[in-house]
């Protein structure tokens, strides 16, 4: 017959545990929570802005104004099985230096109801705004049931440089 023993356990000593097994356990316990704190990180909301036309900008005519239009598409990706009703503004600094600055999504509120959406968005502008024929702007993801601000959204408005 075969044994599935150690030579101290047929001496009748009491069994050893090795270091071995220490080791191991400790490996374990760091991928156990190496993947808890991960799935942690993972939560939220992620973003990403596109450029979404074949040109950087276009002007338009309006009441006699030339102004600007910058076309993105908003992808969001969101990882929790809560649905959330998002609109997006411009931050309270943006707001008071940039009047004028129209954000323009045609569908809100904007809903998470799945990993992946994806959203138009529209920017318009005079041209003034702009410093050598850009500007970075931030804008606030606002949950509307509470209206908390999710996530701060910085975006690179683009336009001619003269």
């Amino acid at each position: 017959l075969i044994r599935y023993t150690t030579e101290l356990e047929m001496q009748g000593k009491k069994k050893k545990v090795g270091t071995r097994v220490y080791v191991y356990l400790t490996l374990l316990v760091l991928v156990v929570a190496g993947l808890f704190s991960h799935l942690q990180v993972v939560k939220g909301i992620r973003y990403q802005f596109i450029k979404g036309g074949t040109q950087p900008f276009t002007k338009v005519k309006q009441e006699g104004k030339e102004l600007i239009v910058n076309h993105f598409k908003l992808k969001l990706n969101y990882y929790s099985s809560e649905v959330l009703k998002l609109d997006l503004k411009l931050n309270a600094e943006n707001q008071k230096e940039l009047p004028l600055l129209k954000i323009i999504i045609p569908i809100l509120p904007i809903t998470l109801d799945s990993q992946n959406k994806e959203v138009t968005v529209f920017f318009q502008y005079p041209h003034e705004y702009l410093t050598d024929g850009k500007r970075r702007i931030k804008l606030e993801l606002i949950n509307q049931a509470d209206k908390k601000v999710l996530k701060v959204l910085g975006v690179n408005l683009v336009g001619p440089i003269r």
